[in-house]
Order: C-alpha cells, then sequence, then structure tokens
C-alpha cells in the first residue's frame, strides 16, 4: 500500500482526484525522462534506470473532511504519487504541492488524528512513515524530502525491504 497522505478528505465541495497510467510510447517520453531523473539523481546505482510504465494519481486542491461552503476552497492540500517501473525495479515518488490542513475533520482541518504517509511492503508486516507522520507537523510536509529535492519523497517499493533513506 502506498499512501501520500492517507487523511479523511471530501471533494464533494471542491478540488478534485485523477489518475492516469501511461506506457512506453514516444508522447510519454518527456514525462518519463522527469522521473528518470528524479531516481537517477537520489540513488547512484540506478545510473542507467529506464522507466517503462508509470501511473500517476493526483490530488488537486482537496479540502479536508467536514469543511463545506467557501471554507472548503481556501484550505486545501496538493499531492500527488507516482509509481514507476522498468519492469524489474520499482520506485513510489510522492509529490507535494501546497499542504495547507493536517488533519481530516471538521475542526478546520486540525483537529483529528493528523495524516499519515508512508509505504507498506507486500508482506504487510514491513512499512515505513515519513517523520512527522501522525503529528501536526505533516502541514510541513510540502517543505522537506528524503532526496534532497523540497516536496519530493522517493521509496524503492518492489522488494520486501523498502528503501526510503540513504538513497
Amino acid at each position: 500500500m502506498v499512501a501520500p497522505f492517507w487523511a479523511d478528505m471530501d471533494v464533494r465541495y471542491g478540488g478534485n482526484v485523477t489518475y492516469r497510467e501511461l506506457t512506453c510510447v514516444p508522447e510519454n517520453d518527456e514525462i518519463f525522462a522527469q522521473a528518470d531523473c528524479v531516481i537517477k539523481g537520489a540513488i547512484t546505482d540506478q545510473s542507467t534506470f529506464s522507466t517503462a510504465w508509470m501511473f500517476i494519481a493526483t490530488w488537486s486542491r482537496v479540502p479536508f473532511y467536514g469543511a463545506s461552503g467557501h471554507n472548503a476552497l481556501n484550505i486545501t492540500n496538493t499531492f500527488q504519487v507516482v509509481l514507476v517501473t522498468n519492469r524489474k525495479i520499482s520506485f513510489a515518488i510522492f509529490n507535494y504541492g501546497e499542504i495547507n490542513w493536517p488533519a481530516g475533520v471538521s475542526g478546520g482541518g486540525s483537529i483529528g488524528p493528523p495524516a499519515q504517509i508512508g509505504v507498506n511492503a507486500v508482506d504487510n508486516l514491513t512499512f515505513i512513515t515519513v517523520p512527522g507522520s501522525r503529528t501536526n507537523a505533516i502541514v510541513n510536509i510540502d517543505q522537506d524530502s528524503n532526496i534532497g529535492r523540497k516536496g519530493c519523497f522517493l521509496f524503492r517499493i518492489d522488494c520486501g525491504n523498502i528503501i526510503y533513506s540513504g538513497m
């Protein structure tokens, strides 16, 4: 399981969620090259990585659960998960735009359990959570990174041991 921002959100009053699958065809070369650049720039032993398939899901200006009316459009979060593989090795890239609320309940997005961010391995025993998860500090995730790119986190997800740090 991948969780780029696991919290209660509600798109009934604003925001949207989009997703798309991309295969290795010429019109996708530019976006594949962007993902390859993130991976190659973060992991020295992946200098020949070449994306063959990609899935992108984007949450754009999503309000917290319980938001309504005009307030829903003022306090929103924007983030994205990009799953990539070269058919042997797979990665999850979490990108964060503007993050304005940590929790998904009607207390203005700040009351209740704050969001958790991370990845579970296929064994359902191994998992990685980003530091600050389940605390109000998670609202600053858009200023942080595990690879030196503001608002970007990279996880290797194809093996039992999720690789998160030291990339």
